[in-house]
């Protein structure tokens, strides 16, 4: 099963809480109540073997460095993108870190 391409929210499944790209140069991405805001809508675009994730408002990649990248890891909004790995779950996705 392949995600559909379009405008998704992104929510983080341990705190119930939304991905949103802060409105500041240099913010990262955070989690945060939902609020419908344009930052917490993302573009969801296949790419190769996964998708990227573009942020409506900004207009910028979720993006992290990928020689640093593991769980947990920061991401940013950036103008480079990284493919990520989208894996089923019921009727939701789990994101996973990219392939190599």
């Amino acid at each position: 099963m392949v995600i559909s391409p379009g405008v998704y929210r992104i929510k983080n499944a341990e705190t119930n809480t939304i991905f949103e790209l802060g409105r500041t140069e240099d913010s990262g991405v955070c989690s945060r109540r939902q609020n419908d805001q344009t930052n917490q809508h993302w573009f969801v675009q296949p790419s190769g073997d996964g998708v990227v994730f573009k942020n409506v408002e900004s207009g910028q990649y979720a993006y992290t460095p990928i020689t640093s990248i593991r769980n947990g890891s920061r991401l940013f909004g950036s103008g480079t993108s990284i493919t990520w790995s989208l894996v089923p779950n019921g009727n939701e996705w789990a994101i996973s870190l990219p392939r190599e």
